[in-house]
């Protein structure tokens, strides 16, 4: 068995792979290669990673190497998805060492973290951990919108998009996000078109509602979303000024007649829990199924040393990460749930409280991988 990273050549087998996994053999579409058409293609193959037999690629693990800017602070961070076997070769432990040798390539590429679209017991078990707090809340036509905030009182004006080449506007309110992937402008229509998060597709389409300022035409929020049911709408990505988000759902119920929209988000975005806290119907906070792995602890350090030296309280910040490994221990808490997890976090105590967490990017919109 050999294993070692695709060639260009072998994106197709690799997609062939994925979609019998992940996608025929539920009797669904074969949707792998278009929904995930940056990720799973011959451009990216030298960070898809196989284990191969006689030829045939009978394991996967798909990399995507993709820069946080963490408070205007980059991160190195890659995301994993598409992990599987073939039926006929599971039970041998291929994807424990194709796991292995992830780990130690992006290592030495200087990788700090690894962010990861699943929480199989096959990652648990190599360290990866599920760290990150979401908030889900979903609003009706009973929902009490105040139409002076939210609605054209507010000062904002609402337009749909549902044409992929009409997104320039969304990268320009999504570079301005203060945590954010590093994300080009070229790349929000191909993503925008290729629906990453929606499984199975079944010809839905995303689409966006655009806040704009009445008095201009600068697009200042989007929210991301497509109908999961008839009538059911759910938000996968927000970006931009949050006191226009309630408007852009109102928008969805009575502009485009939507019975019920939903909206997951991260938990640490206090402002928007604060804005949906008289308007949700329902509410739920809880752990995101992401799980999440230190893989560079050097590269780690000399990114999130300058976020901790901000937010410091005095003029000694910690030195290393040793010192910070030291005092996740004295907690009893895994070193990157003390740096990163804000699900159920208990307090620590000054100065811990007000330096930590750090908050890592939305992983489930545009970026999914």
């Amino acid at each position: 068995m050999e294993f070692r990273t695709a060639r260009p050549e072998e994106v197709r087998q690799i997609v062939d792979l994925a979609n019998y996994v992940f996608r025929t053999s539920s009797g669904l579409e074969p949707s792998m290669g278009r929904q995930y058409p940056i990720f799973l293609s011959p451009e990216n193959a030298s960070n898809l990673y196989i284990a191969v037999e006689d030829g045939k690629i009978v394991s996967h693990i798909g990399i995507y190497k993709n820069n946080a800017y963490i408070r205007g602070h980059r991160v190195s961070m890659a995301g994993m998805g598409s992990v599987c076997t073939h039926p006929d070769y599971r039970g041998r432990g291929l994807a424990t060492k194709l796991l292995h040798y992830v780990f130690e390539s992006l290592e030495e590429q200087g990788v700090s973290l690894l962010k990861i679209s699943g929480n199989r017991g096959l990652y648990k078990t190599n360290g990866c951990l599920e760290i990150e707090s979401i908030t889900s809340c979903t609003f009706d036509g009973e929902s009490p919108f105040d139409d002076a905030k939210f609605g054209a009182g507010g000062g904002y004006k609402y337009s749909y998009i549902a044409d992929p080449q009409d997104t320039s506007i969304l990268a320009d309110i999504y570079h301005r996000e203060p945590v954010r992937y590093e994300r080009s402008k070229w790349l929000f229509p191909v993503l925008f078109k290729a629906m990453p998060t929606v499984h199975p597709p079944a010809g839905r389409v995303y689409t966006a509602v655009v806040a704009s300022i009445q008095s201009s035409n600068s697009g200042i929020a989007y929210a991301i979303g497509y109908e999961r049911e008839p009538g059911n709408y759910e938000i996968i990505e927000y970006a931009g000024e949050r006191s226009a988000v309630p408007g852009m759902i109102q928008y969805l119920i009575k502009q485009k007649n939507m019975k019920q929209v939903k909206i997951y988000y991260p938990t640490y975005d206090t402002v928007l829990t604060e804005l949906f806290a008289s308007i949700a119907s329902t509410k739920e906070e809880m752990l995101s199924s992401m799980t999440v792995k230190i893989i560079n602890r050097q590269t780690l350090w000399e990114q999130i040393f300058p976020i901790i030296q901000e937010r410091w309280p005095g003029k000694n910040p910690p030195k290393s990460l040793e010192d910070l490994q030291e005092i996740a221990d004295k907690q009893g808490e895994p070193l990157i749930k003390f740096l990163f997890g804000d699900y159920q976090r208990p307090s620590y105590g000054a100065p811990w409280d007000e330096v930590l967490p750090i908050e890592l990017p939305w992983f489930n919109g545009l970026s999914y991988v």
